[in-house]
């Protein structure tokens, strides 16, 4: 590959902004409001939380029994700790994470409300496909041509990445088969476990709208394929908490993908197990295996 691949390898995961990860539940959507149910939402809302504090500030309130609900003694368990969480934002980007995962849980229909949201909030630091795209005339054609921009064109610059979702993804396609008119690139979908009669349905990642693809399985032969032959920039995890071993940590960092997904960051209260992802001397962003 081109000198501009190792550019882009690193500064979409060093973006000083947020590479936001749209809907990484199978169910995420985006969603249409006009203003008058954005009103009545927010008064709904309102009305509902006044509600709940006078019921709760009550004299006669009784707080519900834990215990009661649980299979196990509560009380021997108080002082456990959840070793698994998620420090505030800032704080992830100051540890150097540049990639993160917010989960849009559908409302209504209407799959343009999210794509005008990042519009307006992220505005000129917003990074579109169709800048990324330039004159290529599809994703199909930037990648085989290895057209992907460099670093002076992403420093500072904020990338919104809309999950693969089989009910709504086709439709968000579709506004622009281009993707010219889209605020957010899509990242299609893989999955493959050694059983060809086991996938996903959108087996085939290298759509013509899409430079980026998911594979949560690192050990996939596909995965491989789709990074290095196909110029894909991929997505697969290298843990799942509360279940990791050094040895899938590092087969995943070997598969070239580009964003490696970890439930192990750096972090200032590491829990039961203290172990961090990352690369030498504790780098959160790294080259690829080839050196690209």
């Amino acid at each position: 590959m081109k000198k501009i691949v190792k550019i882009i390898a690193v500064v979409l995961l060093a973006l000083l902004g947020v590479i936001l990860a749209a809907g990484l539940c199978l169910g995420a959507s985006v969603f249409a409001y006009s203003a008058r149910d954005k009103k009545a939402f927010g008064q709904a809302q309102r009305e509902h939380l006044a509600a709940l504090e006078k019921a709760y500030s009550q004299p006669d309130y009784i707080p519900a029994d834990e215990g009661s609900m649980t299979g196990f003694d509560i009380g021997a368990n108080m002082d456990r700790e959840w070793s698994y969480g998620s420090e505030p934002l800032s704080q992830q980007f100051d540890k150097g994470i540049r990639s993160i995962e917010l989960d849009v849980m559908r409302e209504r229909d209407g799959l343009l409300y999210m794509d005008e949201l990042v519009a307006d909030e992220f505005g000129a630091r917003l990074y579109t496909p169709a800048e990324m795209l330039g004159e290529y005339e599809n994703f199909t054609r930037l990648r085989a041509a290895d057209g992907y921009p460099p670093l002076a064109e992403l420093l500072d610059k904020i990338i919104v990445i809309y999950h693969y979702d089989h009910g709504t993804t086709e439709d968000y396609a579709a506004y622009d088969p281009s993707l010219r008119a889209q605020n957010m690139f899509i990242s299609t979908l893989q999955w493959y476990d050694g059983n060809e009669d086991d996938w996903w349905p959108d087996s085939d990642v290298k759509q013509n709208y899409a430079c980026f693809a998911i594979d949560n399985w690192s050990g996939s032969p596909i995965l491989e394929e789709n990074a290095r032959e196909h110029n894909m920039l991929m997505r697969t995890r290298i843990d799942v908490y509360p279940w990791r071993d050094d040895e899938w940590e590092a087969e995943g960092m070997a598969t070239g993908a580009f964003i490696l997904t970890t439930d192990f960051p750096p972090r200032d209260v590491p829990g039961e197990d203290a172990h961090v992802a990352g690369f030498e001397r504790g780098a959160t962003v790294g080259m690829r295996p080839d050196g690209e």
